[in-house]
């Protein structure tokens, strides 16, 4: 009895150190999983730290490829390992429309200018590429008596067109104006932008088309100048007037003449070789400090050491067949040699590229540390920012999402993007605001490009004849559908008018693929304040 004893005791100790034995891998790849989404939390938070620390030169808006339909649900990444998943645009964030800044008077070494490092990652350099001088315009608000206007003012007709001082005869105009319809309604609308040829141009809202226009809301508009750069093609020297991408796609570089400038930049971010999706790439910005550069005997350069936010960096294809390395021409030319490298650093001082065999001569990849050979002399990156780009083994990325800096009303000529855009309903007493963007040709259902932006909304209410202003009135957009649409309800019940709806809400996403194969993500906000220009 005492053996049976003893042999049904072993069983059950040995069935219970199977189950541990068994369930142990498991709660290792769920420690290796909550490790990862640490690491993917902290460099989304550093990331959105550097964004707002400068919210007057944030985008007006980060957004997906104006050629893919805007009809998505913004759920998960595209990835071209998931079968049936199409592409769209709001995952897929390709365009950075109206990013701000001052060209810099840093120099870095006399070949290179002076260099504007991008925002929100890696530009396509052989992309479009807009690049334009802000200039602000002061708008008169009444003509006056001597035809010829003083240079930098203007003046807008209540009946749409300009007035402008003869050095404004070919230009383009950033106009933000009001419009009164026939009715007596007001429409409010936001950097609108004006093309003016030969001195003749006029507002959308006063075309052909709009029949119910009735003119111009006198002092209800302001103006800027936009004067275009020539834009060169990478690794061509710049003259006063010019800009040049980076081959690698970081930064732009602007001749030493045109530091303090006010300029806005329109473009497109990197995609992955061979197709139309943005690269799935880590990008950070981490400073080289001369404390931790260890000098190289008498050759006049130092290793630094560099700890990257997240591990596991990629070292051969995945999986999916993804491509661990980064992609860059570091030479000009109509077909230009690429170059690939596991890890890129580009100087944001100088705009120097540091890649393997040319500065990184150290790699670890299972843990995320590099080795960088620099110059003790000028121009060393020692206590410069460098920015770092790479990829994972786990297809980890870094994506910013940015509501449009205006939402329109959808009845204002010339709306063609429905997630700009939002219509006005009463519901009972109640003001609803819309902002459906239509159907999605998949599922048939509604979706909206805005789902889970915050929004300020301005309003009147109250008495007609002295009314009272609603100011940054802040809702969510709902992620799902109610009754077909994606409603937002105004605090007050007597509302007169919408004054104007602002994307409030700045958002860096961190994808990267967890232990089961499944994406991941993780979303940090935060709420953009109202900030003047740069």
């Amino acid at each position: 009895m005492t053996l049976v004893e003893v042999l049904v005791a072993m069983s059950v100790l040995l069935v219970g150190i199977w189950g541990v034995a068994a369930g142990f891998p498991r709660l290792l790849g769920a420690v290796r999983d909550e490790g990862r989404r640490t690491q993917m939390t902290r460099l989304a938070e550093a990331t959105l730290a550097r964004l707002i620390a400068d919210p007057s030169g944030l985008p007006q808006m980060i957004a997906g490829d104006p050629n893919l339909s805007p009809y998505a649900v913004p759920i998960d990444p595209d990835d071209l390992s998931l079968g049936g998943n199409p592409l769209n645009g709001r995952d897929d964030v390709l365009q950075v429309t109206g990013e701000r800044g001052v060209i810099p008077a840093l120099q870095g070494n006399g070949a290179v200018g002076v260099v504007y490092p991008l925002k929100v990652g890696r530009a396509n350099p052989l992309g479009a590429f807009t690049v334009s001088e802000v200039v602000s315009l002061t708008a008169l608000d009444q003509l006056p008596p001597n035809p010829q206007l003083a240079d930098g003012t203007f003046f807008l007709k209540p009946d749409g067109s300009f007035v402008l001082p003869a050095s404004l005869q070919d230009c383009r105009l950033l106009v933000s104006y009001a419009w009164r319809d026939n009715s007596g309604g007001v429409h409010f609308v936001q950097r609108e932008t004006v093309n003016i040829a030969a001195g003749v141009g006029s507002v959308a809202a006063a075309g052909s088309g709009n029949t119910a226009f009735g003119g111009i809301v006198e002092g209800s508009y302001s103006g800027e100048l936009l004067n275009g750069f020539i834009v060169n093609p990478p690794g061509q020297t710049v003259l006063a007037g010019q800009v040049s991408p980076d081959p690698a796609g970081a930064v732009l570089i602007f001749n030493a003449a045109d530091a303090g400038r006010r300029i806005q930049v329109d473009y497109t971010l990197q995609v992955e070789a061979g197709s139309t999706r943005r690269a799935r790439e880590i990008w950070e910005d981490q400073v080289l400090s001369s404390a931790s550069a260890t000098p190289d005997g008498a050759t006049g350069f130092s290793f630094v050491n560099v700890q990257l936010s997240a591990t596991g960096l990629a070292s051969a294809p995945n999986a999916t067949g993804r491509d661990p390395l980064v992609n860059f021409a570091p030479t000009p030319g109509p077909n230009p040699p690429q170059v690939s490298t596991h890890v890129l650093a580009v100087d944001l001082a100088t705009g120097q590229n540091y890649y393997e065999g040319t500065g990184i001569d150290q790699i670890d990849y299972a843990r995320g540390r590099i080795r960088l050979r620099v110059s003790n002399t000028a121009p060393s990156p020692l206590g410069h920012p460098l920015r770092f780009f790479y990829h994972t083994e786990n297809d980890g990325m870094l994506t910013v999402l940015r509501a449009p800096e205006w939402f329109l009303p959808g009845d204002i000529i010339g709306i063609s993007q429905p997630g700009l855009s939002y219509l006005v309903t009463k519901v009972g007493t109640a003001t609803v605001l819309d902002f459906a963007s239509g159907l999605d040709p998949v599922s048939s259902q509604a979706v909206s490009t805005s789902a889970g932006s915050m929004v300020s909304v301005d309003y009147l209410r109250g008495d007609a004849t002295n009314p009272q202003r609603v100011m940054g009135e802040l809702h969510t957009i709902p992620v799902s559908a109610n009754g077909g649409q994606f409603p937002i309800t105004l605090n007050q019940t007597d509302v007169l008018s919408v004054v104007a709806v602002r994307g409030a809400s700045l958002r860096v996403r961190a994808w990267w693929r967890a232990e089961n194969g499944r994406q991941q993500f993780v979303d940090v906000d935060t709420l953009v304040p109202g900030a003047p220009a740069s």
